[in-house]
């Protein structure tokens, strides 16, 4: 029996430069730091990339990015390029020795709710943008808030991705490939140790589900200030199985330093020592995937996600969820209502007036806009 964990951490920064000057602006409420994004670096980024250990009277610098799954968000990265460039390169480093990293949707959508027009481009410039960055294509996408639905899943297959994450709510059913009874998992009592295949128009994508209560402590309840109590919790979850099994973890990645000072220190020493110590292996998906056959199959709630009770309500009505206690957000389902609308009228225009300047057609001038977006093509070439 195998047992093996994957840690992933989204990383992810909104964008905060002015659009007129270029600059990240000074945010008082950041302070000592001139604004978020630098804070938050010297807080998680940074030393995640140097995660200081002090075995046995040896003191050590770790890289974790080589030790969990990734991604980076599109703003993120060109922030940091412009910003600290030391620790972009130890973060391209890791991946040039592991293939840890996987893409983003360029600019962070909620993907269910995109038309089929803004999911292609999100999907087609976060493929662009990721291959820019580090230097290959991705085998597969972070989903921002594992926001998803069949149409999502089916352009991730029709791009190529390999596998998605998800959370262990968004499980509808399952049953054995080649299989005829379904086993209704939809209270979040699937079996997260194991990939499971999901079925599209176009063909089928792997889905990992993350540890839902798992993850939840470890973003909250701080497990990562004891790695060693830590190690024993994920130990507990193999039990006594003779199985192949796999541990999934995801999280916000500014859970390591950022949320809780110090818990890169937590992470390394877990990943790179005391996880190993106990014949657990530490990898990746793709790794995973290459050597572990798929007997499972899975169907998916639609329009779920992994922050929302109400699936993706959060982003379009007045749920409630991550609301402020008192706050009315009546506001919240006419705004995109009315943003959606002008989105859908500016693309008839472009339609009726500039088609005629693309020599492959309106989308695949959309999605070549990319390499704009990824600086690889000036605009005015473009």
């Amino acid at each position: 029996m195998r047992r093996r964990v994957i840690i992933h951490g989204h990383f992810y920064q909104p964008p905060r430069d002015n659009p007129w000057t270029g600059r990240t602006k000074r945010e008082a409420t950041a302070f000592p730091a001139r604004n978020w994004n630098e804070r938050i670096h010297y807080e998680c980024y940074k030393p995640n990339s140097e995660a200081e250990l002090n075995i046995d009277g040896h003191e050590q610098l770790i890289n974790n990015y080589e030790y969990i799954s990734f991604n980076i968000g599109s703003t993120l990265s060109a922030w940091m390029i412009k910003a600290h460039v030391g620790t972009y390169r130890k973060i391209l480093e890791a991946d040039k020795k592991t293939s840890n990293a996987i893409a983003l949707p360029f600019n962070h959508t909620i993907l269910p709710l995109d038309s089929d027009l803004n999911l292609k481009a999100q999907i087609s410039w976060g493929i662009r943008e990721f291959q820019v960055r580090f230097n290959r294509k991705p085998v597969a996408m972070w989903l921002p808030e594992c926001a998803v639905s069949m149409r999502v899943a089916d352009e991730l297959v029709k791009n190529g991705m390999k596998y998605m994450i998800l959370t262990s709510g968004q499980a509808l059913e399952v049953k054995r490939l080649g299989g005829t009874r379904w086993t209704d998992v939809s209270n979040g009592n699937i079996d997260v140790r194991r990939p499971y295949r999901l079925y599209t128009l176009s063909g089928h994508i792997e889905v990992f589900f993350s540890d839902h209560g798992l993850a939840a402590d470890l973003a909250f309840n701080r497990l990562l200030d004891n790695p060693y109590a830590l190690a024993d919790r994920i130990e507990r979850l193999f039990g006594g199985s003779d199985e192949d099994l796999l541990v999934t973890i995801a999280t916000d990645g500014e859970t390591f330093g950022h949320h809780h000072k110090g818990a890169e220190k937590g992470l390394a020493h877990l990943l790179k020592y005391e996880l190993p110590a106990r014949g657990i292996g530490v990898t990746n998906f793709e790794k995973y995937l290459s050597d572990t056959k798929v007997n499972w199959e899975v169907r998916i709630k639609e329009y779920s996600s992994w922050s929302c009770m109400h699936g993706v309500e959060r982003w379009r009505s007045a749920c409630g969820c991550g609301a402020e206690h008192g706050s009315n957000l009546d506001w919240r389902e006419p705004l995109r209502e009315s943003i959606a609308w002008l989105g859908d009228r500016m693309i008839e225009l472009v339609y009726k007036r500039a088609e005629k300047y693309f020599v492959n057609g309106i989308e695949e001038g959309i999605k070549a806009y990319g390499t704009v977006l990824a600086n690889v093509t000036q605009l005015e070439k473009f």
